[in-house]
């Protein structure tokens, strides 16, 4: 309930305060996907299910705006003071998970928490899913997806060209649309490129929808 009221208070009420980020960062793990579910309806309210790419040409390269740099030896209260100093802003947010040598992944649960306070501090904001994004969400990424609301993708022929399929089959998936590519199936594009360049389709086991079976969609936001 906590996490519901604070979503709705920030659209139209005060920013959340440093004190209300740290308190979503130190939640008990099985209450992530509650908070999850409550930053999921900022996003769907300001931006449907748009996803934009920082690269969706060959001109782009990624997002201007400003960068949360999240390290795997940062504190909760450390990453609550970085979020809430971003609070309110409508710029473009990307989100970096680090990786230090001598230390583990952030995990995958911590990474999701991180993201819903971020949304909820900043719910105008485009939210980038940056750097690290797949070594530290592995299976939990089309979950972030419903988070965040950007992206950039991988290298195109990156590891035969999978590492790319795999995003675009995850939006795909989760029913979004890419802005500017309304009238193109990029996924279908990207399986004729891999064709061209004599790389393999990998074999891919179903899934079981735009949450990867995470999360209870039909509650609000995730997959509205």
């Amino acid at each position: 309930m906590f996490f519901t009221e604070l979503a709705e208070r920030v659209i139209t009420a005060e920013p959340a305060t440093r004190d209300e980020l740290e308190q979503m960062l130190t939640a008990p793990e099985a209450q992530t996907f509650t908070m999850v579910d409550a930053a999921s309806s900022l996003r769907y309210r300001f931006f449907q299910n748009t996803v934009k790419l920082g690269n969706l040409d060959s001109n782009g390269s990624g997002f201007e705006g400003k960068v949360l740099e999240i390290a795997p030896d940062l504190t909760n209260e450390d990453i609550a003071a970085d979020i809430a100093q971003i609070a309110g802003t409508k710029d473009t947010i990307t989100v970096d998970f680090l990786q230090l040598e001598g230390h583990n992944s952030l995990p995958a649960m911590r990474a999701l928490r991180i993201l819903a306070a971020t949304r909820v501090a900043a719910p105008r904001a485009t939210l980038v899913v940056g750097e690290g994004r797949a070594d530290t969400l592995q299976s939990l990424q089309p979950l972030a997806l419903h988070i965040a609301n950007a992206l950039v993708l991988a290298d195109r022929e990156a590891e035969n060209g999978t590492l790319v399929l795999a995003d675009l089959t995850m939006i795909t998936d989760g029913r979004f649309k890419v802005l500017g590519a309304e009238n193109r199936d990029l996924l279908a594009e990207h399986k004729e490129f891999m064709d061209a360049h004599g790389f393999a389709l990998p074999e891919v086991a179903p899934t079981s929808g735009g949450c990867g079976g995470n999360c209870a969609c039909g509650s609000g936001g995730c997959g509205a």
